[in-house]
């Protein structure tokens, strides 16, 4: 029951302390290429592709770990050897025909069901979930984020260097969230993580 709560709490944060800078990434995907020079930009769609994946992956927690740490590696392996099969036929489908993006979505797409399917072999196998209730506290805060990133990208696209604007944009973001979610009140477990994290920062 322990280890459960401390899943649902940690994957919860996990996936609500990712949320402001995966925004932040695919709002400002173009800027955020153009960083490396003009002829990086048209790559944008493969950072917003490469972010999803991760969102997902952040979103079911550390299933792949749990399965392996509680003697469940078998379902693990038998999960890593289908998906590779998986990535080697959808490589083979996209990449001749979209090129680097084919790859992004490729990749993107097995992170995703990856971790789905390991997310539905650790239900079956320790009767343990990631969610609860709780997530819907995190729900105002994150409209808040989104919000935040796509109103200072429409009014302040003059601001140069464009980097300083993401800057601006990740920083506004992430207090948008911790604002609202602490309006919105904790619950003992996320205090319990809340003091963890304080204690580590003040040694």
């Amino acid at each position: 029951e322990l280890l459960g709560r401390l899943f649902q709490t940690l994957t919860k944060w996990i996936l609500g302390l990712t949320l402001p800078l995966a925004t932040v990434t695919i709002v400002f995907a173009k800027p955020l290429m153009r960083i490396f020079g003009p002829d990086f930009e048209p790559g944008w769609i493969v950072l917003v592709i490469g972010t999803l994946g991760q969102l997902v992956n952040c979103g079911t927690g550390s299933v792949g770990y749990l399965l392996m740490m509680s003697g469940n590696q078998k379902r693990l392996i038998r999960v890593q050897a289908a998906m590779t099969g998986v990535t080697l036929l959808l490589n083979v489908v996209l990449i001749p025909k979209w090129g680097i993006t084919g790859a992004a979505l490729s990749s993107a797409i097995t992170n995703a069901a990856s971790n789905v399917w390991y997310l539905r072999e650790l239900r079956r196998a320790l009767r343990m979930s990631p969610y609860n209730r709780s997530y819907l506290r995190l729900l105002p805060g994150a409209v808040a984020c989104i919000a935040v990133a796509l109103v200072l990208r429409s009014t302040m696209g003059w601001v140069r260097p464009e980097w300083s604007l993401v800057v601006l944009s990740g920083v506004v973001s992430y207090a948008a969230l911790l604002s609202v979610a602490l309006a919105m009140g904790l619950n003992d477990d996320d205090r319990v993580i809340a003091r963890a994290v304080l204690a580590r920062f003040r040694k």
